[in-house]
Formats: C-alpha cells, structure tokens, sequence
C-alpha cells in the first residue's frame, strides 16, 4: 500500500522538511480496534496571509503512513479544491 497524503491545497515542502507533531497523531477511528493498521496524523498548517491580506490561512491535512515501509514507500498526494496556485 502507498503512503497516502491528503492535503487541501498545501505544498509538499512544508512537511517534508517537518514530520507531523505528535499531538496530530491519530490513534483511533471507529471500526479499526483494538488499533489503526498504520500510523495516521490529521491536523492544520499555517499557510500565511490569504491574498486580501486580512487574516491567516490554514490548511487541512491528513497523513497515512504506509503499512510496509514508509521510510522507502512512495507517497501519493491528493489535492483537493480550492483555488490556491502551487509549483514545485
């Protein structure tokens, strides 16, 4: 299984300098007992000022660690909406 990033419309360079802090951990989901089959981290990053230049943008996330290796498994990375232009 490939290690699943879920980003709302954030770039792959702030998180993988930074690993997910562990009060992002998720460590359990209804269903999945007595634990999740992988590692799994949920939470916001601070994406700056939005263009009006009036508050602070965030963005949602969701990691899922593979459940072989996910030092050297591949991550898939899966934007969705918005309207916020990124290039890497």
């Amino acid at each position: 299984m490939l290690s699943l990033l879920t980003i709302a419309c954030v770039g792959t360079a702030a998180l993988a300098s930074t690993p997910p802090p562990a009060k992002h951990e998720v460590t359990s989901l209804p269903g999945y007992a007595p634990e999740l089959p992988s590692r799994q981290f949920t939470g916001y990053l601070d994406a700056g000022t939005p263009p009006s230049g009036v508050g602070t943008m965030y963005f949602h996330y969701w990691l899922v660690e593979s459940e072989r290796d996910p030092t050297t498994d591949p991550v898939l990375i899966w934007y969705n909406g918005g309207a916020f232009g990124l290039s890497f």
